[in-house]
This record gives structure tokens, C-alpha cells and sequence, in this order.
């Protein structure tokens, strides 16, 4: 658990940290325009949430409620053979649903990318840098799907270790480039080399486990689909409903008003992004381990547990996003800062987002919480949440200025967020009771 939480809390550090640097190096040797491409290349590959909906997610439950009746020893999974060929048809399972996720969407997303190249006349400069940024998009995608079943086996200490180095191996190829002026190469070539070098890690590391697996034949067939169909059910409107609420930013901004405010909301996205996966760390880490406990109907540890690690991430996020603010503030005494936070979205809406985010992170912990009962209670308010979303999206885009996005995303959660702890409410009493 220890091991965990440090890899954890360095993955984060280092995206916080290398964070910055990389805003700075944006700031400096990339248009405002060309700023707007960068993150709207991001958000278009968000568009591969659509071949997930959740899936990963699901995986690492299941994974992790299974691998409960194994352990690896010496490379190779020890377990009597009706567990072990549930976990192995568990496996197959996994690569052939993501094998069919690639194949249906990734050509969808490529085509929104260069619908949006065509239509600024950008299709000619910026197709190759497209095509080398998708199909890293396309060999991380798969390392993801393989990372989560991992995750499941209580993994996380190696599998942020090597996000660790591949985090590592984007900023190393993506700085110089960008120095030597190769603008979105830089993005695509980071992307592609960093996402090789996690898919062929994760084959040399788990290559016996994994050929394993796949030479298990038995006469039992599981079928998942059963068990699995229901919940995925449930989990991909809430997982498309979140996408439409916190992946839309970029492309609607770059529909509607350009390519430099969507610059600017990519980067402001970025930075409270990774604030908000640092302060989320708390929750990540236990998230196999609270699946471990409710397996085997241990609830009051699990709350516990839950409880303290909750509080952790509210301070985290408290403090880091009150120190933004004060260098913020002081932007005028500090080298370069006020240059590099032009390049930001304006003060009110960057406030409207930290607290918005604020009140996201209370809630996707309250939902991690809820799912490792293998239940997904969240679909409908989540689907009411998008529809909500989606109009805000276009009443600003038609009748407003970019800034009424941003307050209308934090009206949402005036409801959402009281919706979302009665929900998490009825799972904890429940767990009193047992």
C-alpha cells in the first residue's frame, strides 16, 4: 500500500511539477493559434472515452474481486484451476473488447480531427502531426486497457512507476522539440514514444502471466457478459456523461470562438486537471483495496478506510489551488509569470473552475465508493447532468461569450453534487448495518 502511494504521489508530482515547464515552453515557442491545436488534439483522442465508457473501470473491479484467490509467484499465477481459468477467460475477455473498441473508434476520431483541420484551412500544415498523435493515441489506449486488468492484480506500485518514466520520456522528447521550433511534432512524437515504451514494459514485465492466461483451455466456459453487460450498461452513460461534461471544453470553445480561446481553456484545463489527479491520488491508490474489502464484506474498513482518505484529498486540492492563486496574484513580481498566465483563461472564469472541480473531486470519489459494491446508481442523474451541460454549451456558443460555459458548468453543482452524496448516503448506511 505504502509503495502505492508514493509511485502514486511521483507520477502526479512530475506532471505538477514538469507541468509548468511545459506551459512555459507553450507560452514561448507556440502561437496562441497554434496553442488551440495542441489541446484540441487532446481533447479530439478524449473522444476515445466513447470506446471505453467505463470499461477500464470495470475491468479493475473485476480484476481485483478475482485476483483475491490468486498471487504471482516467480512470474506465474499460482491459484487452484477453476479460479484460474475464471481469471483467464476474465483476461481474453478484456483484450477482445478492447481490440473491437480501437477498431470501431478510433477511425471516428480521426475524422473529427481532420473535419476540424479542413475547416480552418489547416488540413495541409497539420495532417502528419494528426496522423503521428493518433496512432500513439490508438498503442496507449491498448497499454490502458492491459494497465487496468494489472491494477486489479495490486499492481498500481509498477504501473505508476512505468507512467513515471513514460511521463519522463514525453517531456524529454516534447521540450527540445518544441525548443527547435517543430510545434505539434513535438505533441505527436511525446505521445507516440511515451506510449510505446509503456505497452513494451507492461509485455516484458507480465509476458509469463500473460501467455499464461491465454494457454489456459478448459471445457467450463464463463460467460461474463451477464455479469458484465448490466453494469457496463450503467456505467456507459455515466461515463459518457461525464465526458460531454468535463471533455467537451476544447472542441465546443474551437468551434465556437477560435482557436486562441481554445487555447486558452486548454491550458487552464490542463493545469486543474493535474491538480485534480494529484489531490485524487488519496482515492486511486485504494481503490483495488476497497474492492478487496467489500468482496469479502469487510464494509466498516472499507468506510473507514474511504473516510480518511477523502479528507486527504480535499486538503491536497485546498492547498495547491490556493497557491495558484496567490502566484496569481503576485504575477506582477515574478519573471515571466505574467506573460505565461495571459496565455490562461481570465481570473472569474479560472475561479469558476477550480471550485467547479472542487466539488467534482468530492463526488468521483463518492462514486469510486459506490462502484466497488459493482453497482452504478449514478446513469440517470449523470445523463440529466449532460443534457444540462450540452445546453449551456449552446446558449453560450449562440447568445453569449465564452465565459457563461464555465459559470453555467458551476450552477450544475447546485444539484449534482447533493444528488451524488444521497447516493453515496444510502451505501454507507448500509455498511453501518452489516
Amino acid at each position: 500500500m505504502k509503495s502505492d502511494l508514493i509511485y502514486s504521489f511521483l507520477n502526479l508530482i512530475l506532471r505538477l511539477v514538469t507541468g509548468p515547464f511545459v506551459i512555459f515552453f507553450i507560452s514561448q515557442f507556440l502561437s496562441a493559434s497554434d496553442q488551440g491545436y495542441w489541446y484540441l488534439f487532446g481533447s479530439i483522442t478524449a473522444f476515445t472515452v466513447l470506446g471505453d465508457l467505463g470499461f477500464t473501470n470495470i475491468i479493475m473491479q473485476f480484476s481485483a474481486h478475482e485476483f483475491v484467490n490468486h498471487r504471482v509467484v516467480d512470474g506465474q499465477l499460482i491459484s487452484d484451476d477453476e479460479n484460474l481459468v475464471r481469471y483467464s477467460s476474465l483476461f481474453k475477455f478484456s483484450i477482445k473488447w478492447a481490440i473491437r473498441a480501437v477498431s470501431f473508434i478510433f477511425p471516428f476520431v480521426f475524422i473529427i480531427g481532420v473535419y476540424f483541420l479542413q475547416r480552418d484551412n489547416q488540413l495541409f500544415s497539420k495532417l502528419l502531426p494528426w496522423v503521428v498523435y493518433s496512432i500513439g493515441s490508438i498503442i496507449f489506449f491498448i497499454s490502458n486497457v492491459i494497465l487496468s486488468f494489472i491494477e486489479g492484480m495490486n499492481e498500481i506500485s509498477f504501473v505508476q512507476r512505468q507512467k513515471i518514466i513514460s511521463n519522463m520520456i514525453n517531456i524529454v522528447v516534447l521540450i527540445p522539440l518544441l525548443y527547435l521550433g517543430q510545434g505539434l511534432f513535438a505533441l505527436a512524437f511525446g505521445m507516440l514514444f511515451s506510449s510505446l515504451f509503456l505497452l513494451v514494459t507492461i509485455l516484458y514485465r507480465f509476458w509469463g502471466v500473460f501467455i499464461q492466461l491465454f494457454k489456459v483451455i478448459s471445457s467450463i466456459s464463463y460467460n461474463w457478459y451477464p455479469e458484465f453487460i448490466p453494469l457496463f450498461k450503467r456505467y456507459s452513460i455515466s461515463f459518457a456523461s461525464g465526458f460531454f461534461i468535463l471533455q467537451l471544453f476544447i472542441p465546443i470553445s474551437h468551434y465556437y470562438f477560435g482557436a486562441v480561446i481554445s487555447g486558452q481553456v486548454g491550458i487552464s484545463l490542463a493545469l486543474i486537471n493535474s491538480i485534480f489527479q494529484l489531490s485524487n491520488v488519496w482515492i486511486y491508490t485504494i481503490t483495488p483495496k476497497l474492492n478487496g474489502y467489500i468482496s469479502v464484506k469487510q464494509f466498516r474498513f472499507a468506510l473507514l478506510m474511504f473516510k480518511s482518505r477523502l479528507v486527504l484529498s480535499i486538503l491536497t486540492y485546498f492547498l495547491i489551488s490556493s497557491s495558484f492563486f496567490l502566484v496569481y496574484y503576485l504575477k506582477n513580481l515574478i519573471p515571466y509569470v505574467e506573460k505565461i498566465l495571459s496565455r490562461f483563461l481570465d481570473f472569474q472564469s479560472l475561479l469558476c473552475l477550480f471550485v467547479a472541480y472542487f466539488f467534482q473531486l468530492i463526488i468521483n470519489a463518492l462514486a469510486t465508493y459506490v462502484r466497488a459494491f459493482k453497482v452504478e446508481p449514478f446513469t440517470k442523474p449523470s445523463f440529466i447532468l449532460s443534457i444540462y451541460i450540452i445546453l449551456i454549451f449552446w446558449v453560450a456558443g449562440n447568445f453569449y461569450s465564452y465565459n457563461f460555459i464555465f459559470w453555467g458548468f458551476l450552477s450544475s453543482y447546485i444539484w449534482w453534487l447533493p444528488v451524488a452524496y444521497s447516493i453515496f448516503n444510502r451505501y454507507k448506511i448500509y455498511d453501518l448495518q452489516e
